[in-house]
């Protein structure tokens, strides 16, 4: 925000990527644009114009970049699923971790581990009567999650350049990741 603002003081024009969190669906929009279509990918996008400031954000959704992300989301509901089975298998074993607090200890450290995805489960511990030892871990998975799944590959460009179309910003804001991973590469 800071560099915007000083970007704006200077006169000069930008074209950056949003970190908001709530972005609109292009796919969802009436007034939405295919800017890139071939055998692989798809990216469509929408335009939305700030009257106040007059700053533009393109909504955008690329096929590929969705693939990708839910392909990382899946990655990580795997690992944390393999090791809420893990420990509950450890319930019924001999010398594995029973006391309730530690469990419930663990199953934090598994959140904290699996931040990305750990919201998106409720995890109870059933403990014995004395409320000493755990006999059961049961975790589901919410349904928020499929919303969360729906919006991989969804971002929003911000740019305060007028009078340019939605290929000209998409096309330009590829070309600047392009450079940017030249540089890196060098």
């Amino acid at each position: 925000a800071d560099n915007i603002a000083w970007l704006i003081k200077q006169d000069y024009h930008y074209l950056v990527v949003s970190r908001e969190r709530h972005v609109k669906d292009p796919r969802e929009q009436e007034s939405s644009v295919t800017v890139k279509e071939t055998q692989d990918s798809r990216v469509v996008v929408c335009r939305e114009v700030d009257t106040e400031t007059g700053e533009t954000r393109l909504y955008c959704h690329s096929a590929l970049k969705s693939k990708k992300e839910q392909g990382i989301r899946n990655r990580f509901h795997v690992r944390l699923e393999e090791a809420l089975t893990k420990l509950h298998e450890g319930l019924s074993k001999k010398g594995t971790i029973k006391k309730y607090d530690k469990i419930l200890e663990r199953i934090g450290r598994l959140r904290e581990k699996h931040s990305r995805v750990a919201a998106d489960y409720v995890i109870d511990v059933v403990a014995d009567d004395t409320k000493s030892k755990a006999t059961h871990i049961e975790w589901k998975r919410k349904a928020e999650s499929d919303q969360k799944d729906k919006h991989c590959g969804v971002y929003c460009l911000r740019t305060n350049i007028p009078d340019w179309s939605e290929e000209q910003l998409w096309t330009t804001y590829t070309m600047l990741t392009e450079i940017e991973a030249t540089f890196k590469s060098l």
